[in-house]
């Protein structure tokens, strides 16, 4: 057969591992395949939908209590939200308010999801640099437009 799990150093990590998985708030139940394949794979499901996918287990329910209690916070200020009127709800907001935020990481979706406050800021630097670009394209056109109007006058 094989002699892989019996190797002492495979052991060692293995327990590593299981201790880790007992310090964690919630547990879910997405296995090793990536958010982003996941997402893929159905349909355009909402953020908190997808949350709530990897924190259920076969049968339907939560992985434990407190992935309920967060599911539940989570969809009850979506309804909040909707019923208020918003015409849009923010659902990456209301995880980021209720799971906490960090940059460029969202809890439950994975790295990249949320751009990085240094990738916002040099977004924010170039689309600056190219809203001035366009004023002075308009403002040199428009000076064009007027040249051509006193031209065709003077005819």
């Amino acid at each position: 057969m094989c002699d892989w799990f019996e190797d002492l150093d495979v052991k060692k990590i293995s327990a590593t591992n299981a201790k880790d998985c007992t310090m964690l708030p919630y547990a879910h139940t997405g296995g090793s395949k990536s958010n982003h394949i996941r997402a893929q794979e159905m349909v355009l499901p909402s953020p908190i939908d997808a949350w709530t996918v990897v924190h259920k287990r076969k049968d339907g329910s939560f992985v434990n209590d407190t992935a309920k209690a967060v599911d539940d916070k989570m969809k009850e200020e979506r309804r909040r939200r909707n019923d208020s009127g918003e015409t849009t709800v923010d659902e990456e907001d209301i995880m980021g308010n209720i799971l906490g935020k960090k940059a460029g990481y969202a809890k439950g979706l994975g790295y990249g999801v949320v751009p990085s406050k240094a990738s916002r800021n040099s977004q924010s630097l170039v689309n600056t640099s190219l809203l001035e670009e366009l004023k002075q394209y308009k403002k040199d056109l428009q000076n064009a437009n007027d040249q051509l109007k006193s031209q065709e006058a003077k005819l």
